[in-house]
């Protein structure tokens, strides 16, 4: 197959975004498929997505990566290429799916419908975005993709009229192999988006310091915008943990899995996961996961992390049981690994391309 694949998502500093489409170029490669890919990007394309290509096809890069920009790729340069290579699908890493695609058929991927149930999370022009360009995306593709049962029944919910169509596709995490380090005790929490709920995690730390007055152990919060930061460390020193919490801004991949890899536990405080990709992550480096129980955690992590009520004092409870030399988190450790083993790119390529084949055949008539 010619596979068209739009990237204009997968900016530098894209995060999951990036993470998913250089995992499936990856898991392409892995699987041994012979299909070609012409990716669309950005001229901000991660450089990453690039390198996970290689060989199996050509990139294009247009727009300066604004959102007006990639919206101007999107309808009207991916149309144009579309008329131009008459690719046998085109593969749409979110749910926008351009206006003309000239008879060629679409899958897209959905990975959350969070705007619809926390629309405070996102700014007024990503909600009327989303809620106008997503829906008649889902509409049009031929088949949708979601990353998780939780995701595939919020779009079933959302959008009933999509329920025959949507095939869940899980991502990898094999991506972090090689990124393993020697643990060094400290905790690592998330601060890019407005779900994963930073400020709970800078709560819990100072509950933790309440429980083990003598814990000397630094909390990284990695990826805080900089009005976030000031708030989260002012909190920090507000509670007396100022000097045990660190806050980053969006980190270089090497740093970044520095300190995600050689953690002692990962504090996962999200209030909405359409996957929990970073659960899956920390399973798989062997870190300890202390989180709650949303539905998309449970359904990747199953019993393999230490579950905690969405409160400070809970949470460092189970962060307290973990840290100790004795912790109930290490008999997780081993199960939780052996089941990331299933959860690999090349799997999810396999899964992936069977629903291209779908979509191709429902467009052919077979």
């Amino acid at each position: 197959m010619l596979i068209h694949l739009d990237a204009t998502g997968a900016a530098l500093h894209g995060a999951g975004i990036v993470t998913y489409t250089t995992g499936l170029l990856r898991g392409w490669r892995d699987a041994g498929f012979d299909d070609r890919f012409v990716v669309e990007g950005t001229h901000d394309l991660d450089p990453g997505i690039v390198r996970a290509l290689g060989d199996q096809g050509t990139v294009h890069r247009s727009g300066s990566g604004s959102a007006w920009s990639r919206i101007a790729v999107q309808q009207l340069g991916i149309p144009r290429r579309i008329r131009r290579i008459r690719p046998d699908v085109l593969l749409c890493t979110t749910p926008v799916v351009p206006a003309r695609t000239f008879g060629v058929p679409v899958v897209a991927t959905v990975h959350d419908l969070r705007h619809l149930s926390r629309p405070d999370d996102f700014g007024n022009f990503q909600n009327r975005y989303r809620r106008r360009v997503w829906p008649s995306g889902i509409h049009r593709a031929d088949r949708v993709i979601a990353v998780s049962d939780r995701t595939r029944r919020d779009l079933e919910q959302a959008y009933p009229a999509a329920r025959s169509k949507v095939d869940v596709v899980h991502n990898g995490a094999d991506h972090v192999d090689a990124r393993r380090r020697a643990g060094v005790g400290h905790g690592i929490a998330f601060a890019r988006w407005a779900n994963k709920r930073p400020r709970l995690a800078v709560e819990t730390w100072a509950e933790l310091n309440n429980l083990d007055p003598g814990m000397d152990r630094m909390l990284h919060i990695t990826g805080a915008p900089e009005g976030v930061r000031a708030e989260l460390e002012a909190l920090a020193r507000r509670l007396g943990v100022g000097d045990l919490v660190t806050t980053h801004p969006f980190l270089p991949d090497e740093q970044f899995w520095d300190l995600f890899a050689s953690a002692g536990v990962v504090l996962f405080t999200s209030g909405f996961e359409g996957f929990g990709l970073p659960v899956l992550e920390a399973m798989r480096l062997k870190v300890p996961v202390v989180t709650w129980r949303d539905p998309a955690i449970v359904e990747v992590a199953g019993e393999c992390v230490v579950y905690a009520e969405p409160t400070p004092q809970d949470f460092a409870r189970g962060v307290y049981s973990v840290l100790r030399p004795e912790h109930s988190g290490t008999c997780l450790i081993d199960p939780a690994f052996r089941r990331t083993e299933d959860w690999t790119w090349k799997v999810s390529a396999e899964k992936t391309r069977e629903v291209l084949k779908k979509a191709v055949d429902r467009s052919s008539g077979v």
